[in-house]
């Protein structure tokens, strides 16, 4: 996963454009990015609207990548939304390790979503990392008008994930613990669920 500054394209925004508009004063793309990447993580009062990050400062991976994916088309810059998978534990991101050990897992798998531009990928997630950065692997597109897709996608590969490795948690009890990973990651028991 490269770092982002400098390799993402970078261009003024047009500030007549409706999401350009709900940034307020951002001089470029650029500056849009950092300003996302810097809002606190965490779901949106409705999970998959991607337009509610620079309204209520704050998104996860989908919908951040989301929002700055559709600002960059919006501005006639093709990128994309991916979606990849990787075993999020401890030692990637310190803030589920608690959760994991108490499930008696050494990790999870997680669908993750960056921006792909170029043959390069951009995670402006925000999020601390932990000792060992993710491993992310299985990139594919996923459509700006079909988010909701996005948790049907990581049940299937959920599912599969435990099979190959042989864990014997029922498919509900390993969403219930990916869905604590998440809020432990927001820092926020109240956050809202995917259902």
């Amino acid at each position: 996963m490269s770092t982002w500054h400098g390799a993402l394209p970078n261009f003024s925004l047009d500030m007549s454009r409706p999401l350009a508009r709900l940034l307020g004063d951002v001089g470029d793309f650029h500056d849009a990015a950092r300003r996302v990447e810097g809002w606190p993580y965490g779901r949106n009062s409705r999970p998959l609207d991607y337009r509610l990050v620079p309204v209520e400062q704050r998104g996860t991976c989908t919908t951040k990548h989301a929002f700055l994916t559709a600002l960059g088309r919006e501005q006639q810059c093709p990128l994309q939304l991916l979606i990849c998978f990787f075993d999020m534990s401890g030692e990637t991101h310190p803030a589920v390790a608690e959760t994991l050990a108490q499930a008696g897992l050494p990790a999870i798998l997680e669908a993750h979503c960056v921006i792909g531009f170029d043959g390069k990928t951009f995670d402006m997630t925000g999020l601390p990392r932990g000792d060992r950065a993710p491993e992310y692997s299985r990139f594919a597109e996923l459509s700006l008008e079909r988010l909701d897709q996005k948790p049907a996608l990581h049940r299937a590969a959920l599912a599969a994930w435990a099979a190959n490795r042989r864990i014997a948690v029922p498919i509900e009890a390993l969403w219930s613990i990916r869905e604590q990973c998440i809020r432990d990651l927001a820092g926020d028991q109240r956050q809202e669920l995917y259902r």
